[in-house]
């Protein structure tokens, strides 16, 4: 069915006295300009019948300090114009002309000089001269004007005042760092003014985002860990930044203070480290990140970075050696293999070798019988030819008798 719903847009006019400028329908959807209430209080006629709403300033509970300090202040300055210039009492006729400069220019070295008797008569004598002596400051003046920085400081919560009347060679560091965390109640409604001011001005921000990131494209981010690294939006694998202006929230809260919490995480790390060899190992090994984090020190932005590359090339090189002592774990085991081979091969080597003289003698014994069977048949050709020859001589005697 339909529906009617409420759209809201504000629009910009630039106007000089009763001309429109320039008139803009704008993307917001709630008022841009942001008020950021401190710490206000609403207040009646004696009839109750007007509300007005004062807004007190951050120093409206430190003004009467203030103006302590200022009068502290001027008083001081008011008794060091006024110190006296003369420091000499000198009776007259006790200083002559001649040597009168040392006594109105006492800044130059120089030598005193005064009569003692009156035109040099003995009878009359001259008071000697003396030196004025100043009259010091009121130290309740001085007092005031230190005093007025712990009221004032004490009065907006930025430091606690019980620190300052403790002896700092008896608390501890953790008690100082506590004292500090829990210090700040009268800041308190400031802060959480000014957090409620930042939470309305990132929500407006949150929903303007799907009107101005609507192609694809890379943006850059920052995690948790404060690592930068860049992420697809509007497109296949990336993260969508089509969704509807009421989808997400967003929520600004307030910590402790960020140095005492890094100096406060640190302190745990190295308790941790202290009381586990096996935690200091670790955090040795891989949370070098962690505690580079809770440092802060001139430089620390790089000092992570050069850490970062550092722990990759220890973590090549413990790869690189974890390899060299499993190929050298593998060597080891594989060595009585290689001895039993060496052994195999030599046996095989021997053996060969054997079989090969004997073979050679089997070859030499082949010989020797081929050589002796050669001979035995000539022999035989020998004797068979001697026979044909005795035949043919006797065949021939036969013939010659007859």
């Amino acid at each position: 069915q339909p529906r009617k719903t409420e759209l809201t847009t504000i629009c910009r006019y630039k106007v000089i006295e009763n001309q429109v400028l320039e008139y803009v329908e704008t993307d917001y959807t709630r008022f841009p300009l942001i008020f950021i209430d401190g710490n206000s209080v609403l207040t009646k006629n004696g009839d109750n019948t007007a509300v007005k709403q004062m807004t007190r300033p951050y120093v409206y509970n430190a003004v009467g300090a203030q103006r302590l300090k200022n009068f502290a202040g001027q008083s001081l300055a008011n008794e060091l114009e006024n110190l006296i210039q003369g420091q000499w009492i000198v009776a007259e006729g006790s200083v002559k002309s001649a040597y009168a400069d040392a006594y109105k220019n006492p800044q130059r070295a120089s030598t005193f000089i005064y009569s003692p008797y009156k035109n040099d008569d003995p009878n009359v004598p001259l008071p000697r001269p003396e030196v004025v002596q100043r009259a010091e400051i009121p130290r309740s003046i001085s007092d005031a004007f230190q005093m007025s920085d712990q009221i004032v400081q004490a009065t907006l919560g930025s430091f606690d005042a019980s620190i300052a009347k403790m002896n700092t060679h008896e608390v501890s560091g953790v008690a100082i760092q506590e004292t500090l965390t829990l210090g700040n109640s009268a800041a308190m409604p400031y802060v959480v003014s000014f957090l409620r001011g930042l939470q309305s001005a990132a929500q407006s921000i949150l929903e303007l985002i799907p009107l101005y990131y609507t192609t694809p494209m890379t943006i850059p981010i920052m995690d948790a860990q404060g690592k930068r690294s860049y992420v697809k939006i509007n497109q296949e694998g990336g993260v969508s930044f089509d969704y509807d202006k009421d989808a997400i929230q967003v929520r600004v809260e307030a910590g402790a203070s960020f140095g005492v919490q890094q100096s406060r995480a640190l302190n745990q790390i190295i308790a941790l480290m202290n009381s586990s060899e096996m935690f200091a190992k670790f955090v040795n090994e891989v949370g070098l990140g962690i505690i580079l984090d809770n440092v802060e020190i001139r430089g620390i932005t790089q000092l992570r970075v050069m850490a970062d590359e550092w722990m990759m090339q220890q973590q090549e090189m413990a790869m690189q050696q974890a390899q060299q002592q499993q190929m050298m774990a593998e060597a080891e085991a594989s060595k009585p293999n290689l001895e039993q081979m060496a052994l195999d091969i030599a046996a095989r080597q021997v053996e060969a070798e054997t079989l090969a003289a004997q073979e050679k003698i089997d070859l030499e014994q082949r010989k020797l019988r081929t050589s002796t069977l050669l001979d035995i048949g000539q022999l035989r050709l020998d004797q068979q030819k001697a026979q044909t020859d005795l035949l043919q001589v006797l065949a021939k005697k036969e013939e010659s008798d007859e």
